[in-house]
């Protein structure tokens, strides 16, 4: 189930004209505990809940493999930010855990970033101060198919 305020938080950004993604590492497609079959069916049950997303893309490698596409690499932003038709510098990424700030050294510079704290805050209060003015693209979680590259569904 979505928290609470994630629908909100979803809202207020559409309401301002935000282009949405989804970005995600995906490494059980990679370690064969999941097929993309049930990456897919997931992330179209999360379109169906939050959606409509414009971009959901994610990394479906194992962590050893070193590909440039498994966050905090910057392939899946990329990924995400041609197919909503920005330059990555346009987008906010907005994540969960620690690993998503690492960033900086695996080549997100240029791209913001909020890590949403689990014990408290809002979805909404975390999109207001990293949209600030309102302009460019918020991302989240994401998927890719191929096993050398993100691509969108």
């Amino acid at each position: 189930r979505p928290m609470p305020t994630v629908h909100r938080g979803l809202g207020f950004a559409r309401d301002r004209g935000l282009a949405l993604g989804i970005v995600s590492n995906q490494s059980g497609i990679g370690r064969g505990l999941l097929t993309v079959e049930e990456v897919d069916a997931v992330n179209r049950r999360v379109d169906q809940l939050l959606g409509p997303f414009d971009a959901i893309v994610y990394c479906p490698h194992a962590p050893i493999e070193g590909c440039t596409c498994r966050k905090p690499m910057p392939g899946l932003v990329w990924s995400a930010a041609a197919t909503i038709g920005v330059q990555p510098e346009e987008c906010v990424l907005i994540g969960d855990i620690g690993a998503d700030d690492r960033g900086g050294g695996g080549g997100l510079a240029g791209v913001a970033l909020q890590l949403l704290r689990r014990e408290g805050g809002s979805v909404a209060g975390h999109l207001r101060a990293g949209c600030g003015a309102g302009s460019g693209v918020v991302r989240a979680e994401s998927r890719a198919r191929s096993p050398t590259s993100p691509t969108t569904a």
